[in-house]
């Protein structure tokens, strides 16, 4: 009988498949680390970028008002999480836009009413007004969300309410639409024929002061207008919150918050915040104007003189002086996005470091011919090699214009 004894050859193949699989099992392992860098890098980037893209909150404009030099504009909170610092409101006259900063306040389920001197904006009229919230994050850093709400003007009441529609990020849409009113579209409100009004009484309900439109579309006053400086804020006449301005004012009102600046003794008259005895004898505009060579200056009755001519292109009238001013930034448009759209461009030339929210570009020689507002400004993020420029509206820019970024619209007009 032969016996056949097992050697170390005749187990070589069962060692074999144990070291193959251990070796798969490794390779497994290192795979899945390979692909979890590369998706906790994803995660990353999409996470810097909601940071930056994402941040919104929800507020309405409810009422935009004129009244006298003023515009009123009120805004109301929407249930949602976030500290709200501030809000930037965004006026247009269709061509132009000023920004206004103004600090709020506001709780969940509560309104709060801003008042802006028109006399202080280079706008012809009011076509538009847009709210974006600033809101302070965990660390203590502010960011300036999204345009929450943008009312668009469509007219304006006796009372001098403007009416029109809300066309916010939240869907908002008018609540009356011609297509679907079975009747006639009246301020926003579908007014069947032969409406019947309600009584000013059930219009008004608790307000005591301002106005409000009713059932028919019809402009209805809810009561006298407040005294002592107050505003009609939701009904209820109230303190407005912000600090007048009287600095070289004797008299009449400052144009922050429409509050007395004093009243003149005797029978002097108040003339451009100039307290004038009657009969005033004006001095001559040499006098006036001193060293002054352009601008305008007010006498001591109160008038403006004119202190010289338009300063040559590319100056500006400073305290009387043409002083020559220069661009924040210069240097030509690499992208457009999205599409052709025109709301974005980019450059290697912005800074990588300064914003330039609230400044003004221009685009020589280009098709645009508008000073526009940055409304938005992005420095690189990850992924990204470049600074970004954006607005609230598409415009006419491509790939290759020159732009010029001036530190204001009188600046940019210059």
């Amino acid at each position: 009988m032969i016996i056949k004894k097992r050697g170390f050859f005749e187990n070589k193949s069962g060692l074999s498949t144990i070291v193959v699989t251990l070796i798969l099992i490794v390779l497994a392992l290192v795979a899945v680390g390979a692909v979890w860098l590369v998706v906790s890098g994803v995660i990353k980037i999409g996470s810097s970028e909601s940071n930056v893209s994402g941040f919104t909150m929800n507020l309405k404009i409810t009422r935009v008002v004129s009244e006298g030099e003023n515009l009123s504009v009120t805004v109301q909170r929407n249930p949602g999480k976030g500290t709200l610092s501030k809000i930037k409101f965004v006026v247009s006259d269709g061509i132009n836009s000023e920004v206004v900063t103004r600090d709020a306040s506001i709780e969940e389920l509560a309104s709060q009413t801003f008042a802006f001197p028109l006399t202080q904006m280079s706008l012809t009229n009011v076509k538009s007004v847009s709210i974006a919230p600033v809101i302070d994050s965990e660390s203590g850093e502010s960011t300036t969300g999204q345009i929450a709400d943008t009312f668009t003007v469509s007219g304006v009441s006796s009372g001098g309410e403007y009416y029109g529609n809300n066309n916010n990020s939240s869907g908002n849409t008018p609540s009356c639409e011609p297509s679907s009113c079975n009747g006639t579209c009246v301020n926003d409100v579908c007014v069947p024929q032969n409406c019947i009004a309600d009584l000013v009484g059930i219009t008004c309900g608790t307000w005591v002061c301002g106005s409000k439109i009713n059932n028919c579309g019809q402009n209805v006053s809810c009561g006298a207008d407040c005294s002592g400086g107050n505003v009609c804020l939701n009904g209820v006449c109230t303190t407005p919150a912000c600090v007048p301005d009287c600095s070289n004012k004797e008299c009449g009102l400052d144009l922050i918050c429409s509050q007395s600046c004093g009243v003149c003794t005797g029978t002097d008259l108040c003339t451009n915040n100039i307290c004038v005895p009657q009969n005033c004898v004006p001095e001559s505009a040499s006098i006036t104007c001193g060293t002054w060579v352009c601008g305008t200056k007010t006498n001591n009755c109160g008038e403006s003189v004119s202190c010289g001519g338009d300063c040559p292109a590319g100056s500006l009238c400073t305290d009387g002086t043409c002083t020559v001013i220069n661009p924040l930034n210069t240097g030509l448009i690499e992208d457009v996005w999205p599409g052709s759209s025109g709301l974005y461009f980019g450059s290697t030339s912005l800074s990588t470091s300064e914003t330039y929210e609230n400044n003004y570009v221009k685009f020589p020689g280009s098709s645009e011919t508008r000073c526009l507002l940055i409304v938005v400004s992005r420095l690189p993020i990850q992924g990204y090699e470049k600074s970004h420029i954006g607005f609230n509206f598409e415009t006419s820019i491509a790939v290759g214009n020159t732009y010029q970024i001036w530190e204001n619209l009188q600046q940019c007009n210059a």
